[in-house]
């Protein structure tokens, strides 16, 4: 295994993932190997869809 394998559920390589949010106005990053509490699970995918969907139609509201 490789020093930086952020893809690994091993213990402690959660803070190799890269945070969300980025510096850029209206960019983020998404995916499994980004920093989130929840894990590449089937049973986890519609509590990402909830709070994805949910951060776009804020996002829209504020941006009119």
């Amino acid at each position: 295994m490789h020093v930086y394998d952020y893809y690994s559920l091993e213990p402690g390589n959660q803070k190799l993932r890269p945070i969300q949010e980025t510096p850029i106005d209206r960019l983020i990053f998404a995916g499994d190997y980004t920093k989130q509490p929840y894990f590449a699970a089937m049973d986890e995918q519609l509590i990402r869809y909830e709070s994805s969907r949910t951060y776009i139609v804020v996002l829209r509201q504020m941006l009119g």
